[in-house]
């Protein structure tokens, strides 16, 4: 993978935190102190291009700093994706959900950037599927129900031999 960072963070490399650390840390490519004002969204260049096309199966994963995101900076998108394709700058969409206006200086470490490998599954159209599952359509909240309500019945089955 080839990186190339603009001149503002010339010195300052993306750079993980510790050896174990899962991202690397993304700048902020500012020329001066950047005030966002509560509920404002605002975008923030990393200073960062990345060239993943040699490695195609491979993505980039923008996620927010905890430090930052105890104090109300989140990004406005969750996550970001950066396809293997794209070569332009990483670019940083923040929002702050504090009731106070947080102050970013030039270099701040705001986000980090995770690399994960994309599976790539061939996609077969059809009218129903073939297999059902137990949780079936069941879907938020709903995980586990299915297997409570299954170990209720079996209790009742078994208490009713008892009785």
């Amino acid at each position: 993978m080839k990186v190339k960072v603009d001149d503002v963070i010339k010195g300052h490399f993306p750079h993980k935190g510790s050896h174990r650390a899962a991202g690397i840390d993304l700048f902020a490519c500012v020329n001066k102190k950047t005030v966002i004002r509560p509920n404002e969204q605002i975008v923030i260049g990393s200073g960062v291009y990345l060239d993943m096309s040699d490695d195609g199966v491979i993505f980039g994963m923008v996620v927010p700093r905890s430090g930052w995101g105890i104090k109300g900076l989140v990004l406005a998108n969750t996550v970001g994706i950066i396809d293997s394709d794209y070569q332009g700058e990483i670019k940083m969409v923040v929002k702050n959900t504090s009731d106070v206006p947080l102050v970013i200086d030039p270099l701040d470490r705001i986000c980090q950037l995770i690399f994960l490998s994309s599976f790539q599954p061939v996609i077969d159209f059809v009218d129903s599927f073939d297999i059902k599952t137990e949780r079936g359509d069941a879907g938020f909240g709903s995980s586990g129900k299915w297997l409570e309500k299954m170990f209720l019945s079996q209790l009742k089955e078994q208490n009713k031999k008892i009785y």
